[in-house]
C-alpha cells in the first residue's frame, strides 16, 4: 500500500498537485505576511499576560524553597 502511495506523488496528476498545495502555501503565507503588522499590537497585548503569569508564577517558587533552606540552616 505504501509503494502505491509514493508512486501516485511520482505520476504527472501527484506532481500538479503537489505544485498547486506549493503554490497555495506560498500565498497563503504571502497573504497571512501582509495582515501581520495589523495585529501586531494585538498580539504583544496577549503576550504580556501570558510572561506575567509564567514569570512570575516561577519567581514565587523561588522564593518560597530559599525560605524553606534558610530557616532549616538558622536551626
Amino acid at each position: 500500500m505504501l509503494k502505491k502511495a509514493n508512486r501516485i506523488w511520482k505520476s504527472p496528476v501527484g506532481l500538479g498537485l503537489l505544485f498547486c498545495l506549493g503554490l497555495f502555501a506560498v500565498v497563503a503565507i504571502a497573504q497571512f505576511w501582509t495582515g501581520l503588522p495589523a495585529f501586531a499590537p494585538y498580539l504583544f497585548l496577549l503576550l504580556c499576560p501570558l510572561m506575567h503569569l509564567f514569570m512570575h508564577g516561577a519567581m514565587h517558587n523561588h522564593g518560597s524553597r530559599h525560605s524553606q533552606s534558610s530557616s532549616n540552616n538558622e536551626e
